[in-house]
C-alpha cells in the first residue's frame, strides 16, 4: 500500500469516527457554549479558534466542534455547522441573520439568554406542576378503587344516585375522554403545522385561548429584534425582504419574506402587509410606519423588542403562577363533592335505622 493509499484510508477512518462520534448538545451546554462564544469573541479570538478552544474545554464533544469548523468551512456559513448542535430552527435563523448585520457575538449572547429563559421557565413549570399532578394522580386512583371496590359493596349508596356517585362510576371513562381530548389536541396542531402553511398555523395559534397572546408577542418581537439589528447596519428594509426569503431562516421568515417582497413590486408599503396579519400585535405596522418616516426605525424596533421580551416573560410567569392554585381547587372541590356524595347516603341510612 503506498502513501496516497495510506492517506485515503486514514482519511475514510477518521471520517467515519466523526460522524459516529457525533452527538448533539443538551440544552444546559447549548447555553455554555453560546456564552462562551459570545465573551471569546469579544475578547478578539476568531470564530475558528473559538470553536478549537471549546473543544480543549469539552474534550468528550471536540469531534463535534471539528465537523461544525469543517462545515462552516464547506458551506461558507454559520448556521449550517451549528445545526450539527441541536439547536432550534429560530436560533439558527437569528445565526444566519447575525452574519449579515456583523453582530455575531451579539446574536450568540442573545440566544444564550433564550436558552437561560427557556430553562428557567421549564423548571419553574415543573415545579409548579409537580405536586398537583400527584394529587391529581391520586385521585385518579382513589376514584378508580371507589368505583371496582368500594361502590360494589355499597349497595345503598349506588342506589342513590348523584353527581358525586356518577362521577365514580363514570371515572375512568372522564378520565380516559380528559386524556384523550388533550392528546387529539395535540395531534390536531401537530398536523396542521405540517400540512399547512407556516402564516396559517401561527393564525390559528393567535386565535388559541392563553397562548394566542404568548403568540403574537414572541412573532413581533423575534421579528422586531432581527429587523432593528439588520436596520442598524444600514440594510435596507428591502435587502431585508430577500435575506429572510433564505432557507436557513424559519418557514414562516421565508414566507413573510415572499408576501413582502410580492407586496413591495406592487408597490404596497411594508407595515400596511404587517396589518394584515393576525399573529403580529397591531402595534407593530404603527411603529414601522412611524419609525420610516422618522429615519429612526432600528432605534425604535430594538426599543420594542426588548419590551415585549420581557413583557413575554412575565405573561409566561403568571400563568405558572396561576396555573398550581387552579389544579389545586379543582382537586379540593371533586375530592369535597365525592366524599360529600359517598357520605351522605350513608348519614341518611344510619338516621333511619336510628
Amino acid at each position: 500500500m503506498n502513501d496516497k493509499t495510506k492517506y485515503r484510508a486514514s482519511n475514510s477512518v477518521w471520517k467515519t469516527t466523526l460522524r459516529g462520534k457525533s452527538s448533539k448538545l443538551s440544552i444546559q451546554l447549548q447555553l455554555n457554549v453560546m456564552r462562551m462564544l459570545a465573551d471569546m469573541l469579544n475578547n478578539g479570538f476568531s470564530f475558528q479558534e473559538s470553536l478549537a478552544f471549546l473543544g480543549l474545554i469539552y474534550e468528550n464533544k471536540a469531534i463535534l466542534f471539528q465537523q461544525v469548523g469543517q462545515r462552516v468551512i464547506e458551506t461558507g456559513a454559520i448556521a449550517p455547522g451549528f445545526k450539527l448542535l441541536g439547536l432550534k430552527s429560530q436560533y439558527l435563523a437569528q445565526i444566519n441573520l447575525s452574519e449579515r448585520h456583523g453582530d455575531l457575538a451579539g446574536t450568540f449572547s442573545r440566544i444564550a439568554g433564550q436558552l437561560a429563559d427557556y430553562q428557567k421557565q421549564k423548571k419553574s413549570l415543573i415545579k409548579v406542576l409537580f405536586y398537583p399532578s400527584v394529587l391529581l394522580l391520586f385521585l385518579a386512583m382513589m376514584l378508580l378503587l371507589m368505583k371496582f371496590y368500594l361502590l360494589p359493596s355499597m349497595a345503598f349508596v349506588s342506589s342513590n344516585k348523584n353527581f358525586g356517585i356518577w362521577l365514580v362510576e363514570m371515572s375512568p371513562y372522564v378520565m380516559l375522554s380528559l386524556f384523550g381530548g388533550v392528546l387529539g389536541l395535540w395531534i390536531a396542531l401537530a398536523y396542521h403545522k405540517k400540512t399547512q402553511t407556516a402564516r396559517a398555523h401561527y393564525r390559528l395559534l393567535a386565535k388559541l385561548p392563553l397562548v394566542g397572546r404568548l403568540t403574537k408577542v414572541y412573532t413581533t418581537s423575534y421579528l422586531a429584534h432581527e429587523w432593528g439589528k439588520l436596520l442598524a447596519q444600514g440594510i435596507e428594509l428591502t435587502e431585508i425582504v430577500i435575506i429572510m426569503k433564505e432557507q436557513e431562516n424559519t418557514k414562516l421568515m421565508q414566507e413573510l419574506g415572499l408576501v413582502f417582497q410580492e407586496a413591495s413590486q406592487r408597490g404596497v408599503a411594508i407595515y400596511e402587509v404587517l396589518a394584515e396579519f393576525s399573529f403580529f400585535l397591531p402595534g407593530f405596522a404603527i411603529i414601522v410606519r412611524q419609525g420610516e418616516q422618522k429615519g429612526k426605525l432600528a432605534e425604535e424596533l430594538h426599543l420594542y423588542s426588548q419590551k415585549l421580551w420581557e413583557e413575554l416573560l412575565n405573561k409566561i410567569e403568571q400563568l405558572t403562577n396561576y396555573l398550581q392554585p387552579l389544579i389545586f381547587l379543582l382537586v379540593a372541590v371533586m375530592i369535597i363533592a365525592i366524599y360529600a356524595a359517598m357520605l351522605l347516603p350513608v348519614y341518611q341510612n344510619i338516621e333511619v335505622f336510628t
